[in-house]
């Protein structure tokens, strides 16, 4: 196999993106560009150069049908594949991941087990997030759902660089198992159903705020459903793709001054993995 360099990996995400845009405006899905990829849109009019993914993000109710529509079309979209962690055994993760499987992501994280991805797009779930009135139920919220999606990530994993945490995460590992049993698609199901109906008891589409609260990303945030309203083009890479309408506001409460570059030392890939092509 052959380790791709990031302009390649760059390459082959560009790709990935335009045919998950494809599959949107085919089918009616509503995303946005989310992240890393939304800073490059509106700073670079492309990738940040040092970056080595994309993001999007996706309406809870055009998640699932996506999800929904990748399924019942697995045939047709080869060689990309849609993962979620109830389809690949051992992938941790509580969002999807649209996958070019001519690719091969190899994992380089000590806590990590190696799972069946190729070249990937992040798609993360935006949920109803409550109002002013009632943030601590909202953290309440957040805290269960962290809870339950770490319970899966070590039902996952029993790798470590160290020997003793490796043998007692290998006994957990086992225990785990023979807890839960070993079918990854099983318990991976009863999470996601116990994260939804939580989510589903404590929210409501009337909510002010909406965000990713399914999944952490280590910082409790949540956005103006006003600013995801609607969409605008923006540029990425000589194409015109979505952006919320208000992404500015987003981005800045997100990264702060998003047009500023940070640090030169801070300027490299940060994701942990390599890319090959099989």
């Amino acid at each position: 196999m052959q380790e791709l360099n990031l302009k390649e990996i760059q390459q082959a995400e560009l790709e990935n993106l335009i045919s998950l845009d494809r599959i949107c405006k085919s089918e009616g899905f509503t995303y946005y560009l989310a992240y890393g990829t939304l800073i490059g849109a509106i700073r670079n009019k492309g990738f940040i150069p040092w970056d080595d993914d994309t993001d999007v993000w996706m309406p809870r109710s055009d998640y699932d049908r996506f999800i929904e529509y990748c399924q019942s079309h697995a045939k047709e979209l080869g060689p990309l594949k849609l993962c979620t962690r109830v389809n690949t055994p051992k992938y941790p993760y509580g969002i999807a991941r649209l996958s070019d499987t001519r690719y091969k992501y190899v994992t380089i994280n000590s806590y990590e087990e190696q799972f069946e991805l190729g070249v990937f797009t992040d798609i993360y779930p935006l949920d109803n997030m409550g109002n002013d009135d009632n943030i601590d139920c909202i953290k309440k919220l957040r805290n269960y759902n962290d809870k339950q999606n770490i319970a899966y990530t070590k039902y996952c994993s029993r790798s470590s660089t160290n020997k003793l945490k490796g043998l007692l995460k290998s006994i957990r590992y086992m225990l785990l198992h023979l807890i839960h049993g070993i079918d990854y698609s099983n318990y991976a199901k009863k999470i996601n159903n116990n994260i939804l109906g939580a989510i589903e008891k404590y929210t409501s589409s009337d909510d002010k705020y909406m965000g990713l609260i399914a999944w952490n990303t280590t910082a409790f945030r949540r956005y103006r459903k006003s600013d995801f309203s609607k969409s605008i083009l923006v540029d990425f890479e000589n194409k015109k793709l979505p952006a919320p309408v208000g992404y500015d506001r987003i981005l800045r409460q997100t990264y702060g001054d998003y047009m500023k570059l940070p640090p030169e030392s801070e300027r490299h890939p940060q994701h942990g993995y390599k890319i090959f092509r099989k």
